[in-house]
């Protein structure tokens, strides 16, 4: 059952923006706190990779909980953690510190994502759910791509104990939330009785929601490895902080009207094309990238930034068929699309770190993006049905 309430959706659209914003802020300016402490690109790799792991691939376990619970405690708390250690990353004294706020902050962005996209489902009464779905995506895009942009002109302009004082606005907003976000009923049912691994049984007996997940896990390998990647081969150019924040910010803005305009690309194109079009497109501007990037660095920025729009163009898509395939666990398939995804991709940054460091980092961003295109004819076996949701999950 649906409620709708735009306020409560606009509210956590509203936290989303700000505790992606948060995620944000440690692209641009990690290879400047890692040649701050002394620290490699390998073990860089392996602080983001304990990023990606702790805010992703725990994301099921709290969209189990969220769906039992339906406790705004995981709005609450999550943009509490987030705020606090991702904004004092900044002034951790050394490598294990450090470690330790990511490990914090990125758990309040996995106690957050879930929750608040199966609330936004809930809220949501429209027939176009898919829309209202690319409006709360979008917001948390926008949100990582101003992220950037705060962190690395604060580091930039103004000093590196500065950038702590930010996480007030999360701390004020959070408080917010319990005025704004109304609570759920939650009724007691059998699903209430289910534990973690019926659940996951269920989900994953569902083909579709596994072909899914695995579309998922493609799309964010090469979104956060470009992301960890980039910003240390811009260092290497000589390029400043605060002009790493821009870019990365005009990638994650153009990758955010990707998001927003995904309903009507899927509506012109249909859902698989668009689907494979968001995998296959990343490869042509790699390599127009890698032939650029040295001698016409415009046009390689240009290239980098159509790439964003690409490889976010089908995301909306993915959370909403998901959550079609398994009306009953939309927080929790939530966290495997929307986060165990990026926790997996977690647990190869440190080899794609390590191999970067050997093969160098525009030979391996070309790997990268030869992945999905090569990948993108799993689209072909989604069960046609699916994009009429005539039928019920257990018969896709």
């Amino acid at each position: 059952m649906r409620i709708k309430n735009k306020k409560a959706i606009k509210w956590i659209s509203g936290g989303h923006f700000l505790i992606d914003m948060y995620s944000g802020f440690l692209n641009p300016i990690l290879p400047f706190i890692a040649a701050h402490l002394g620290i490699s690109l390998t073990v860089a790799s392996c602080i983001i990779s304990i990023s990606q792991i702790t805010s992703s691939i725990t994301q099921p376990l709290f969209g189990f909980f969220a769906d039992r619970f339906k406790k705004r405690f995981f709005l609450f708390w999550g943009i509490i953690l987030a705020a606090i250690f991702l904004s004092i990353t900044t002034i951790a004294p050394n490598a294990y510190i450090l470690s330790l706020c990511i490990i914090l902050g990125s758990m309040g962005v996995s106690f957050f994502h879930p929750q608040a996209s199966g609330m936004t489902n809930y809220f949501c009464i429209d027939s176009n759910v898919t829309k209202k779905m690319s409006i709360y995506l979008t917001s948390g895009t926008l949100g990582f791509a101003i992220g950037p942009i705060i962190s690395s002109f604060i580091v930039d302009f103004i000093s590196f104990k500065t950038l702590p004082f930010m996480a007030l606005f999360g701390i004020f907003y959070a408080l917010s939330l319990f005025v704004f976000v109304p609570k759920i009923k939650n009724k007691q049912s059998d699903e209430n009785s289910l534990k973690f691994y019926n659940v996951l049984f269920e989900i994953f007996s569902c083909k579709t929601t596994k072909l899914l997940v695995i579309l998922s896990i493609i799309k964010a390998f090469i979104q956060v490895t470009f992301l960890v990647l980039m910003p240390f081969l811009w260092k290497n150019l000589n390029y400043s902080p605060s002009k790493i924040g821009i870019i990365v910010f005009l990638f994650l803005t153009i990758g955010s009207i990707g998001t927003m305009l995904s309903s009507n690309v899927e509506k012109f194109l249909g859902t698989k094309k668009t689907m494979i079009l968001s995998l296959t497109m990343p490869l042509p501007f790699t390599l127009l990238f890698i032939l650029t990037y040295l001698k016409l660095p415009i046009v390689s920025i240009i290239s980098f930034l159509i790439l964003g729009f690409f490889i976010m163009l089908s995301t909306p898509i993915n959370m909403t068929l998901a959550q079609k395939a398994m009306p009953k666990y939309k927080s929790t398939i939530a966290g495997f699309v929307g986060g165990f995804s990026f926790g997996v991709i977690g647990l190869f940054l440190p080899f794609v770190g390590y191999l970067s460091e050997i093969i160098t980092i525009p030979y391996m961003l070309i790997i990268l993006s030869i992945i999905p295109a090569f990948l993108s004819f799993i689209v072909n076996y989604l069960p046609n049905q699916i994009l009429y949701n005539k039928l019920k999950h257990n018969n896709l």
